[in-house]
């Protein structure tokens, strides 16, 4: 690949060194997985949190199927539960008015949005 790309414009000729942008550009990715990953364990962290706060337990399954999946492709995480009934937990059932479930996916998701959107504003610095 070239290093430089030269512009001109009139008399004007601008030239870009290419090379500090790809650089920059080759460590970027390493480090934006890592703001992912760091994201996605504090959010698991927090979700299992208010499973506590929430006395959302009662055989420990839920608290126990939440999980973090990487998949194949990049930066990409899924951070679910392995219970048919965490919908219900979060959301509320025919039983219950809607918006009256026991949301602790949300809250923690929310806890963590200030401190990922900060980190990931930091990788273009």
């Amino acid at each position: 690949r070239a290093r430089t790309m030269a512009i001109s414009v009139g008399n004007i000729i601008v030239t870009l060194d290419k090379r500090r942008l790809q650089m920059i550009q080759s460590g970027l990715d390493t480090k934006a997985e890592k703001v992912l990953e760091v994201a996605a364990r504090h959010i698991k962290i927090g979700w299992k949190g208010y499973i506590i706060a929430k006395h959302v337990i009662d055989t420990g399954a839920y608290l126990n199927s939440i999980h973090i999946e990487t998949p194949h492709a990049p930066f990409e995480r899924i951070i679910s539960d392995q219970v048919e009934y965490g919908v219900y937990q979060e959301f509320g059932t025919v039983y219950y008015l809607p918006g009256e479930g026991r949301p602790t996916l949300g809250p923690a998701v929310e806890d963590e949005r200030p401190n990922f959107l900060k980190a990931w504003d930091e990788l273009f610095r």
